[in-house]
């Protein structure tokens, strides 16, 4: 054994001793943090995908539903969560879309997921004063000012196609 592998040896069993509360909290401040966002593929009975037009995102105010996850939440909950503040809808049937935005710059990923609306679909467009409207959209005919990678994803998601992508 080389003297590089006798200290990554040493090293690996110091590493070990420590208790996993302490290596977590190392880990934590050494690595880099990112916000973790999730976005909803909600379909209607049509196939048509629920695109809300967003009073702070600029330059494109439209976009689909979703947010930044909170402590304690899954995937699914933060987008039942984010759907009932944005619009008052609620959601199951939830399926990964097997979709991710990776920013780098700006220090986030978002996940997606595919949802379908609990019932008929009823948008309540004033319940949050941050969206000032909303649809469902066929696939083929979605709003234009709509933010790149969601029209991509809706685009590749009809299209049966599921990849991630990465920005900067």
């Amino acid at each position: 054994m080389g003297l590089k592998d006798r200290a990554l040896a040493g090293v690996s069993s110091l590493w070990g001793a420590v208790p996993n509360p302490v290596r977590r909290g190392v880990l934590f401040a050494t690595n880099p943090h990112f916000l973790v966002g999730v976005v909803g593929l909600v379909y209607d009975e049509a196939g048509r995908v629920l695109v809300l037009e967003h009073r702070f995102r600029t330059p494109w105010a439209w976009g689909l539903p979703g947010g930044f996850i909170e402590h304690d939440e899954s995937l699914a909950q933060a987008l039942e969560r984010e759907l009932l503040e944005e619009v008052g809808l609620e959601i199951s049937a939830f399926e990964p879309a097997v979709d991710a935005e990776h920013n780098v710059r700006g220090r986030y990923v978002s996940l997606a997921l595919e949802a379908r609306p609990r019932g008929a679909p009823t948008l309540d467009l004033a319940k949050n004063p941050e969206i000032l409207g909303g649809a469902f959209f066929e696939p083929d005919a979605l709003p234009t000012g709509m933010y790149p990678y969601h029209r991509e994803l809706v685009v590749r998601h009809a299209a049966g196609l599921h990849a991630g992508r990465r920005r900067g």
